[in-house]
């Protein structure tokens, strides 16, 4: 089975501004590389897709661009999931500072399913997740309905859960300034 990763990097950042979450530094290092350096040993291929990959030229990934920017994260797993030629995809949000090995291992390891995704204390994450590519035409149509939400796709698919305890240092993620003040704090332990 071959897995590839993307790092979904489409969103506007609302709450921090407008600021492209992926590039915001934790601990001396911008988001995305962090991610990107857990993900090189672990997968066939990485890929950051943004609406604008521009600002990602130098980091060590295929960029591929969103086919329907502003369409949120589903538009993004079509991108990705058109780009690769992987059987799998395993997707994460660019807002997960402490994206570690052991999650990454976790999803990429599991059963082959349509997908696996992570539950943190209980509430279903669909940006982190493993995605097989066979979803893409499910997909595809979900998007010309203008059926964009994450969720109802993963209850479409019947998935594989990883349940994690709240809390889980792994999936800790960043959307207003008062959790980057956070992360920085959590990259000097």
């Amino acid at each position: 089975m071959t897995v590839a990763a993307a790092i979904l990097a489409g969103g506007r950042g609302k709450r921090l501004g407008g600021t492209d979450k992926g590039l915001l530094v934790v601990g001396g290092v911008p988001i995305v590389a962090r991610q990107l350096a857990v993900l090189a040993p672990l997968v066939s291929e990485r890929i950051v897709v943004a609406g604008d990959p521009t600002p990602y030229k130098d980091f060590d990934a295929r960029l591929v661009t969103d086919l329907h920017p502003g369409a949120g994260p589903l538009a993004g797993l079509e991108s990705a999931l058109a780009a690769t030629t992987a059987e799998h995809l395993l997707v994460f949000a660019c807002d997960l500072p402490f994206l570690d090995a052991a999650l990454v291992s976790a999803l990429r390891d599991a059963p082959a399913a349509e997908a696996v995704v992570v539950r943190l204390g209980g509430k279903a994450q669909p940006l982190a997740a493993r995605y097989a590519r066979s979803i893409l035409p499910r997909v595809q149509r979900r998007l010309s309905k203008d059926k964009l939400r994450m969720l109802d796709l993963v209850a479409e698919l019947d998935p594989q859960w990883l349940d994690f305890a709240a809390g889980t240092r792994a999936l800790f993620n960043i959307n207003t300034p008062e959790e980057l003040a956070r992360a920085e704090e959590l990259a000097k332990t």
